[in-house]
């Protein structure tokens, strides 16, 4: 069976997206925030070694570090 790679960029607009929704912020902010977190290299490298993608829980680790 065949490892679906995903595209670390496209996931992070998805993620940079779900925090614009549930944050109410423009998309520049939250493009700011993922791409300043701290935690942006671990989600990366975690995008790049699953075999899938919840944006969601992804997009938590930003929610709790970097808004909350």
């Amino acid at each position: 069976m065949k490892k679906e790679k995903y595209n670390y960029e496209e996931v992070l607009g998805d993620i940079a997206f779900y925090i614009a929704d549930k944050c109410n912020l423009t998309p520049s902010e939250a493009v700011g925030i993922v791409m300043n977190a701290n935690c942006t290299d671990k989600v990366v490298e975690e995008i790049n070694h699953s075999s899938s993608i919840d944006v969601k829980s992804l997009a938590n680790l930003y929610l709790c570090d970097e808004i909350l």
